[in-house]
Parts: structure tokens; sequence; C-alpha cells
């Protein structure tokens, strides 16, 4: 997959994503789109945030190693674009049900950052 081709397709659907997100926020509240609405809203918003994340991981790491192949680039920016998306995105849902402490968030954390250890310790 070529660089132009990532940004491309990621780029759109994140935008996408996150315009869906915006237009259910505007249409619907939350007792209108019932339990699948906002369960597709949260989805819609994993994929706004992971992807805007998953460019922005890509960019750094393309800065940081300019004379990388995109093929070893891509995978791990995607990783870190989920990972961290993931994060938010469990923090928001947890947040509005009003069941986030601050040790759930912390051992969410460190869950992921063994995740990430894990990948990139056996590559």
């Amino acid at each position: 997959m070529t660089s132009r081709r990532f940004i491309t397709t990621t780029g759109t659907t994140a935008a996408a994503a996150a315009l869906g997100c915006l237009l259910a926020m505007l249409a619907l509240s939350p007792v209108e789109a019932g339990p699948v609405g906002v369960t597709l809203w949260f989805v819609l918003l994993l994929v706004a945030v992971s992807g805007a994340l998953g460019l922005a991981a890509f960019a750094v790491s393309r800065n940081l190693r300019p004379n990388a192949e995109t093929g070893d680039l891509v995978p791990a920016a995607l990783r870190r674009g989920l990972l961290v998306g993931g994060y938010v995105t469990i923090l928001l849902a947890l947040s509005s049900l009003q069941q986030l402490n601050l040790r759930d968030a912390g051992l969410l954390a460190l869950l992921l950052g063994l995740i990430e250890f894990y990948v990139v310790a056996k590559a």
C-alpha cells in the first residue's frame, strides 16, 4: 500500500465517520436513538478517532524514520491509532455511563501498553 493511498483511504473513512457522528448528534437524542443507535454512534466515534490518530502516528513515524518503507509504517500506525482511539472511546463510553474512575483508566492504559510492548517485542 502506498502512503498516498493509505492517507486517502484512512482520511476519507475517518472524515465520513466523524460526519456521521456529528449528524447523529444533531439529529437525534440518545433516547431517540436507543441502545443500538448509541452503540453505532460509539463505533463511528471509534473509527473517526482511530483513523485520525492513525494518520497522526503515520506522519510522526514518517518524520522520525524518513527512509523506512511504507509497508513497515502503515501497520504500526494503524495499530497505534486503534489502540489510542479505542482507549479514548472506552473512556468516553464509561464516562457517559458514569462508571469511569481513575483506577479503571489506569488499568486500561496499562493493558494497552502491554499489548503494544508485546507486539513490538514479537516483531
